[in-house]
């Protein structure tokens, strides 16, 4: 893991503040410009927080352990090394026998102290979803999941097969779903004005970095919501953000780099029932009645067609270097990286169909589609 810290922070701020920008401005092409950044960022970011490895400690809550379970505890830890000493069968019976005491009373320790939580709470709902959090936190991740396809075959336990299997899915999920009919296209009206890209100026640049949260979520980089808007303050002067911006617009070329986006496999739709479950559990317990919409658009965004999307877009008003712009993004988008445990997979899973549901502006984007 990485250590973000003030000392770091203010290393890396320094180091940004010595470099001579002039490989980005040499560079040929928006994209380019945007690859030297990129690459030029990335270093000194590694540079200046360096990974280590940590031994995380799980934290004991201590609540329900009482004087007895202590005391039994520390019996077994002396039979323990009682039998590694001289590996005698008695100490290793006795050991045996006292674990067995220790789980069972340890178990009833803990379902008596939760009985009493729930008991004496203002809310029971709350309270029970509380304690469920608090031992669903207990799992420290470090587990190897284990994954099979749904066509069968081996059992793949190794995170990176895992993560590429998952990167394999989410690029070729649409490729198996007959194309559109592009002969049937319903068109709202038609626009016969343009919608042009203005050239972005400073106060733009700064807009969008007083929006990005200060979260210690990360993409592909690595680099932190906080200290981008650290880096992001520090570069903007030396380096001319609109310059490498506005390039973008005038060839109509989105970064390629930009393209990228870092899926992280720890969700799945049984934490989404989780929180539906718990949240109509509380409207109950106030009393209310919960009423759920459901709308089944299964594989919507992935089911995009490119060509039809572009016809639709020019057909409403979005040309020139606007729509060149749009287009450089759909193709070969090498989106897919997918993380587990720490694991990535490999970067380049070209999508050849579809939007990504990330990406900011995507909705209004599907809105157009349909």
């Amino acid at each position: 893991m990485r250590c973000f810290n003030d000392y770091y922070i203010e290393k890396f701020s320094s180091l940004l503040l010595e470099i001579n920008w002039s490989s980005v401005y040499d560079s040929v092409g928006a994209n380019s410009e945007f690859d030297s950044l990129y690459n030029t960022v990335s270093f000194h970011f590694d540079k200046s927080f360096p990974k280590k490895l940590v031994k995380i400690k799980k934290s004991v809550d201590a609540r329900w352990i009482t004087t007895e379970l202590r005391e039994i505890s520390r019996r077994s830890t002396e039979l323990s090394e009682l039998n590694q000493v001289y590996k005698n069968g008695l100490y290793h019976r006795e050991y045996q026998e006292l674990k067995t005491i220790y789980l069972v009373k340890l178990k009833h320790a803990k379902k008596t102290c939760n009985d009493d939580r729930i008991s004496s709470a203002d809310n029971e709902v709350k309270e029970s979803w509380k304690i469920i959090k608090e031992a669903h936190n207990g799992y420290t991740g470090n587990a190897i999941p284990c994954l099979q396809s749904a066509e069968g075959g081996d059992i793949l336990s190794d995170n990176f097969a895992i993560c590429n299997l998952f990167s394999e899915y989410f690029s070729t999920v649409s490729s198996s779903i007959s194309k559109p009919d592009t002969k049937n296209i319903n068109y709202m009206s038609s626009a016969h004005q343009s919608i042009y890209l203005y050239p972005a100026t400073k106060m733009d640049i700064k807009q969008v970095i007083k929006k990005v949260c200060k979260k210690k979520s990360s993409g592909i980089n690595e680099i932190p919501g906080h200290v981008f808007k650290e880096i992001a303050n520090v570069i903007s002067e030396p380096l001319e953000l609109t310059h490498i911006v506005n390039s973008t617009f005038i060839e109509g070329r989105f970064p390629d780099i930009l393209k990228m986006s870092k899926v992280l496999a720890n969700k799945s739709t049984v934490v989404a029932i989780d929180q539906l479950i718990k949240h109509a559990l509380e409207i109950l317990e106030n009393k209310q009645q919960p009423l759920g919409l459901f709308f089944d658009l299964s594989k919507a965004f992935d089911l995009v067609d490119h060509d039809i999307l572009l016809h639709k877009l020019s057909f409403y008003g979005i040309r020139g270097s606007a729509l060149n712009w749009v287009g450089s993004y759909l193709p070969d988008r090498s989106r897919q990286l997918v993380c587990v445990n720490g694991i990535n997979s490999k970067r380049k899973m070209y999508i050849k169909r579809g939007t990504s549901r990330l990406c900011f502006g995507t909705p209004p984007i599907f809105g157009f589609y349909k």
